[in-house]
């Protein structure tokens, strides 16, 4: 029997109906849970919003959510995917950007807006006819993962093209590189942007500080107004010119 994709999301098991909800019942599903430490002290910050940036930029993220454990601490939680939650198996970088060149160069643009440098193949999955493209894990996105010294990272990576996943090198044309910038550009946009409400949302949550949210807000919006000519310096793009 052929297998469905990697995407799909299994129940674990579904209980009562809900009053006055039409068709509704309890359910319980798989998830994955990441809590802040001292080593990364905005594991749960940079999870969230780089997941629901990646969501509204209609990227193949698990859907994710902040939630508070049993003593009140600060937790990320997405959901598991795959059948019975297995672990997929290695991804080829290769065949993905071969496969979904356009998902491929999304994936890179995406992630050096973010400034993660940690794309791997632990991180991300596809094989064609079975395993649809996913990518999880942004840690060291963001604000990083050490956070010894606050807000440092941000200002380290400000002006710094981010561009060592292991796609990066796969990618070899120019081609869906501006359209994509143009969605980023549409979630920095404006006083109420989108970005700026899922980093409202963080901080409301109590997973980052006022003068957090402001710093990572100007951060990513200095970023996405020169992430065209950071993309520009892949290699791997021998000299092609990154339309605008």
């Amino acid at each position: 029997m052929q297998r469905g994709p990697w995407s799909l999301y299994a129940i674990d098991t579904i209980g009562g109906t809900l009053d006055g909800t039409a068709g509704a019942r309890e359910c319980t599903i798989h998830g994955v849970v990441k809590v802040n430490s001292d080593d990364s002290p905005y594991r749960v910050a940079n999870e969230f919003i780089a997941g629901r940036l990646a969501m509204m930029l209609g990227l193949p993220v698990p859907p994710g959510v902040i939630v508070k454990v049993d003593d009140e601490t600060l937790a990320y939680v997405w959901l598991k995917f795959g059948p019975k939650g297995e672990t997929p198996p290695p991804v080829s970088p290769a065949a993905l950007a071969k496969d979904k060149p356009a998902l491929a160069a999304k994936i890179v643009t995406f992630d050096c807006w973010i400034a993660n440098p940690d794309r791997f193949s632990q991180n991300l999955c596809y094989a064609k006819n079975l395993i649809d493209a996913m990518i999880w894990d942004h840690e060291q996105a963001l604000f990083g993962a050490s956070g010894n010294r606050r807000l440092d990272r941000l200002e380290d990576v400000r002006d710094r093209a981010i561009l060592n996943g292991c796609l990066a090198s796969y990618v070899t044309s120019t081609e869906h590189f501006s359209s994509f910038a143009r969605h980023i550009r549409f979630l920095c946009e404006g006083s109420d942007s989108p970005l700026r409400s899922v980093c409202e949302e963080a901080r409301i949550s109590g997973a980052i500080l006022p003068d957090e949210e402001d710093a990572l807000v100007e951060v990513l919006e200095h970023r996405e107004s020169n992430l065209l000519k950071m993309v520009q310096t892949l290699p791997s793009l021998k000299g092609q010119t990154v339309m605008t």
